[in-house]
């Protein structure tokens, strides 16, 4: 199953629609506070689905994150899921080399690994059980602050697209949604995982190639 996450929207609020095969499977509006506002999708008829919605630890303010540059490790910018989904969504930091982001919910407990290769930036879907199970990858070109997402997810956890969908709209909500941002035109991002970093140890260029063939993401 493949998946594509696009911004359609990029002022008080960022809109995106989710699609497969050209369907409309979900759409999605976050508020115009960046990082504090939630966000929520919406079936192919708009109806609510679920609620993504900031919560603050105490953990998140006793541990600077530059104290991670260390063994150290810190969660932070939790985010609870509520509607069809109920769960929690968090972004792990220890030392160079761990930066993952966990996914908890009642049937699935999922781990995101970032890597960035230039101006590819990937990220490598793993179960508790370390199977990797889905590749997001991020458009780096972005045309007037409007992001491109693309989700391929193997058919055995086709019943996770929902969960995937909303942390790929969290992230870009957290890290590109700053309402600031109102320049038009193309722009284009590059930068590199650490050498030591957990995602470039796991990274498998062959992965999906049975499954998605000529459709199978381009390896690095």
């Amino acid at each position: 199953m493949i998946l594509k996450v696009h911004q359609t929207k990029h002022d008080l609020k960022n809109a995106y629609q989710i699609t497969s095969a050209g369907k409309l499977l979900y759409s999605a509006c976050a508020s115009n506070l960046h990082r504090l506002g939630n966000l929520t999708i919406y079936d192919e008829n708009k109806q609510p689905l679920c609620t993504l919605s900031r919560t603050v630890k105490l953990q998140e303010l006793l541990i600077p994150t530059i104290l991670t540059l260390f063994p150290i490790e810190k969660k932070k910018d939790f985010y609870q899921l509520e509607g069809a989904l109920s769960g929690t969504c968090y972004h792990r930091l220890k030392g160079p080399s761990i930066c993952e982001y966990h996914i908890q919910t009642d049937i699935s407990s999922l781990v995101i690994h970032p890597l960035y290769h230039g101006s590819r930036e990937l990220f490598l879907v793993f179960t508790a059980g370390e199977e990797q199970i889905a590749l997001i990858e991020r458009h780096t070109t972005v045309v007037n602050q409007k992001d491109t997402y693309t989700l391929y997810l193997t058919g055995r956890y086709e019943h996770t697209a929902l969960l995937l969908s909303a942390w790929i709209l969290l992230y870009d909500h957290q890290n590109y949604g700053d309402q600031r941002e109102i320049s038009a035109g193309i722009s284009k991002t590059w930068s590199w995982s650490l050498p030591g970093a957990k995602g470039r140890k796991l990274y498998n260029p062959k992965w999906g190639q049975d499954e998605f063939q000529e459709q199978a993401p381009k390896p690095l």
